[in-house]
């Protein structure tokens, strides 16, 4: 079975992919059976030499989506690609690390409170 996917290039702080056909039993590194564009994240439009009717042609022949490409595909058809990049995600680590900062500097002023009233 084939599957159309990303196949990652580059630094690691640098990625770029790759969408390639390959057989889905093969590693993510694996030989390609054709190379159907570029997908680089950190540029606008994120995705440049796309070739729409060849990945149609793909389909066509049997060949599954990655969900990722799916969602590039569309965005590509559509041109749509602000909500992409606007879109911001931030870690659960991050957030529980902002809510501890806040908790001590709140739980300090109603100490300060209590030690005012006991006075």
């Amino acid at each position: 079975m084939l599957a159309i996917r990303l196949q990652p290039q580059g630094k690691k702080k640098q990625r770029q992919f790759r969408i390639v056909v390959q057989n889905k039993k093969e590693s993510r590194d694996g030989p390609i059976i054709e190379n159907l564009g570029v997908y680089n994240p950190k540029t606008h439009p994120p995705v440049s030499n796309l070739k729409i009717e060849r990945i149609e042609w793909w389909i066509s022949k049997g060949a599954q989506l990655s969900e990722t490409v799916r969602s590039l595909i569309q965005r590509a058809k559509e041109n749509n690609w602000d909500e992409l990049l606007k879109r911001h995600k931030v870690s659960k680590h991050k957030k529980a690390k902002k809510e501890d900062k806040k908790q001590p500097a709140e739980g300090k002023s109603e100490e300060a409170n209590k030690k005012e009233q006991s006075s």
